[in-house]
């Protein structure tokens, strides 16, 4: 989905690909086992591209990934390493 950021809390639309950051998830491999197992089977189903993007502001403190059971989620960017004060 494009029209907007993929933060469900922010509203700035999506005008140019040179603000934020883009996504693209590709669901081709996931063909879950017949057995009804966690695992996905080496099968290749059909092709399914989805977009998402992520405006200037939320793309500095998130991320965008999918997890084992193939749902985007939207993760929190770790901050910087900071040195330990002697």
């Amino acid at each position: 989905m494009l029209s907007k950021c993929a933060n469900p809390d922010c509203s700035a639309t999506f005008r140019y690909f040179g603000q934020g950051k883009l996504f693209e998830v590709d669901s081709r491999n996931q063909v879950p086992h017949e057995d009804g197992s966690d695992s996905f089977s080496a099968k290749k189903g059909p092709r399914s591209v989805e977009r998402y993007w992520l405006c200037s502001r939320c793309s500095e403190t998130m991320t965008l990934a999918v997890d084992r059971a193939y749902k985007l989620r939207l993760l929190r960017r770790p901050g910087p390493v900071r040195a330990a004060a002697s």
